[in-house]
C-alpha cells in the first residue's frame, strides 16, 4: 500500500472544511470539537485558531496558513543612522575589522552610544561588506598504525593502566588497576591499591599470568611504575 502523501496545509484545509460540514449539520449547534482535534492529530487550541481565523476571514482557506513567527518590532535593534555611520566608516577603511571601526566610532562620537565589535561584524555582514574567509585545507595526516593492529587472537596482548585515584570513606586513596585483553577487550583484573608501585603491580600481574598464561606482549601507557627504571620495574619480566 502506497503512503499517503499530504503536508500541513491540506490538513489544515481538511480540518476547517470538516468543521464546517459539522457546523452545517447541526445548524450552528454544539460541536464536539475535542473529538475532532483528535482526529486530526492537534491540541483543541490550535483546533479554534483555525476555525477563528476561517470565520474572521470570510470562510477563506488562506487564513489558514502558517504565519510569520517574526516579531512586529525589535527593541534591541539599532537604529538605520548608526548603520550608516558604520557603513561610512567601513567604507572608508575598508580593511579595517570590526574592532577597529569600533575603536574609532568611540574616538569619533564622544557621548555617542556605539555598539560592539560583534555587532558591528553582523551590520557589515548584513549589508554584503565582508569577504568569508578562505578555508584552509588541512594537511593529510600521516599513516599510523592502529592501536590494536596487533591484536588478531585473544591473549596475544594485555593493555594495563591506572585508572587515576579516589578517596575512599576512610580518607585513603584507592588507585584502580585494570588489566584488559585487547583483542576480546576481557577484564583480566581490577583491583584497588594504596599505592601504585612496582610490588603491588608485579603480584597482580603473577596472579593473572598463573591463571591465563603469559600474552605475547603487554601495553602500557608508559608511566611509572610500568616503565621505571627503579629496582621494581616491570621490563625485568621480558614481556
Amino acid at each position: 500500500m502506497p503512503w499517503k502523501a499530504t503536508d500541513s496545509m491540506k490538513e489544515r484545509t481538511k480540518f476547517v472544511l470538516e468543521w464546517e460540514r459539522r457546523w452545517n449539520e447541526v445548524e450552528g449547534g454544539l460541536i464536539n470539537m475535542a473529538e475532532l482535534c483528535r482526529m486530526f492529530g492537534v491540541s483543541r487550541q490550535t483546533g479554534y485558531t483555525w476555525v477563528n481565523r476561517y470565520r474572521e476571514s470570510n470562510n477563506d482557506l488562506a487564513a489558514v496558513e502558517e504565519r510569520s513567527r517574526r516579531p512586529k518590532t525589535s527593541p534591541n535593534a539599532i537604529a538605520p543612522e548608526l548603520e550608516d555611520l558604520i557603513v561610512a566608516a567601513r567604507k572608508r577603511y575598508p580593511r579595517w575589522g570590526p574592532r577597529k571601526l569600533h575603536a574609532r566610532l568611540v574616538e569619533c562620537n564622544p557621548g555617542t552610544w556605539v555598539p560592539s565589535a560583534s555587532v558591528i561584524a553582523k551590520v557589515l555582514k548584513r549589508r554584503g561588506m565582508t569577504t568569508p574567509r578562505r578555508q584552509r585545507r588541512r594537511a593529510a595526516a600521516l599513516g599510523v598504525a592502529a592501536p590494536f593492529s596487533g591484536c588478531d587472537k585473544p591473549n596475544a596482548v594485555w593493555c594495563i593502566d591506572f585508572k587515576g585515584w579516589f578517596v575512599t570513606r576512610d580518607g585513603r586513596r584507592c588507585y584502580p588497576l585494570t588489566l584488559i585483553d585487547a583483542y576480546s577487550r576481557y577484564l583480566i583484573r581490577c583491583e584497588g591499591l594504596l599505592d601504585p608501585d612496582g610490588k603491588e603491580v608485579r603480584r597482580i600481574l603473577d596472579s593473572a599470568f598463573l591463571e591465563f598464561g603469559l600474552p605475547l606482549a603487554i601495553r602500557s601507557d608508559g608511566g611509572p611504575p610500568f616503565a621505571s627504571t627503579g629496582p621494581a620495574r616491570l621490563t625485568e619480566l621480558s614481556v
